[in-house]
């Protein structure tokens, strides 16, 4: 995968829920064309394949301001793509969270409410490492979800 594909810039969120939700799936599918040696098929499975490429990009200088705008836009992209596997296996509906200054995911409404904000997840995990692995976190998810209790998961 190219990492620092500076050519094919992602669609940032500008307003209703209904451009959130093309943004996302736009980005999802530049992060899946980009990675042309991986099989990324949004499955839970390839999530690791997400989070090895997320490994090798936290590799770099991420202080660097060479590289600052790229990790941006890859993580636009990954957390575009952690959207899409979600939505596809429990939907949910897409909000701007002003707070973060990012897209949150709501899924289980009314019944429950759990939702998580993708973009935080991978620009954590470019910083801390392993310890915050995507698998790991969307497992999470997936547990609030089975279980049908609220929480917000970051």
């Amino acid at each position: 995968m190219n990492l620092f594909n500076r050519n094919k810039k992602p669609k940032q969120q500008i307003s209703g829920q209904d451009e959130a939700i093309l943004a996302i799936k736009h980005n999802a599918q530049l992060f899946v064309d980009e990675a042309t040696d991986s099989q990324l098929d949004y499955s839970v499975q390839s999530l690791s394949t997400v989070d090895t490429i997320l490994d090798e990009a936290s590799q770099h200088d991420l202080n660097d301001q060479a590289i600052k705008q790229a990790i941006k836009t890859l993580m636009t992209k990954a957390g575009s793509y952690i959207f899409e596997v979600a939505v596809r296996k429990y939907g949910g509906k897409v909000f701007w969270y002003d707070k973060f200054d990012q897209p949150i995911l709501v899924i289980g409404q009314p019944q429950f409410e759990v939702s998580f904000l993708a973009y935080q997840k991978v620009q954590d995990r470019l910083k801390n490492g392993k310890e915050d692995a995507i698998p790991f976190y969307f497992e999470g998810i997936e547990n609030y979800i089975r279980e049908q209790r609220s929480a917000l998961i970051t």
